[in-house]
């Protein structure tokens, strides 16, 4: 219903592990820039990135919205330092709606420790 349009908020996001300064993670807003009831679902390869939540919804306007976060959804793309495959690593999310189109968002990590064995790190 309606005529949904999905923009998010960045299409690239750097996260800084070890930095006291910033969070561990990166929140980018899903808006909808049309009408109706955007869905969207947020996916991705690289198993070091946890999606938080991994899918949502964005109301366009015209439409009441009466809850928190409203009316834009919120993806937090967190990371498992344990699977990084690097101190600097790069990935991508995939954000897809069937009705409003397709984004990518780039992500770069940047942790201070040395990678080692899987599960293993050592600090600087």
């Amino acid at each position: 219903f309606g005529a949904p349009g999905m923009a998010s908020s960045t299409e690239r996001v750097t996260i800084r592990l070890n930095d006291p300064s910033t969070p561990m993670r990166a929140d980018v807003t899903i808006r909808n820039t049309g009408s109706g009831i955007l869905s969207w679902l947020a996916t991705t390869n690289d198993a070091f990135l946890i999606l938080d939540p991994p899918a949502g919804v964005a109301v366009g306007g015209g439409l009441p919205c009466n809850v928190a976060g409203c009316p834009n959804g919120t993806l937090s793309i967190g990371v498992n330092p344990t699977l990084l495959p690097a101190s600097r690593a790069s990935g991508t999310v995939t954000v897809t709606s069937p009705s409003g189109g397709t984004i990518t968002v780039l992500v770069t990590v940047l942790a201070e420790f040395e990678v080692g064995a899987p599960g293993t790190s050592r600090a600087r």
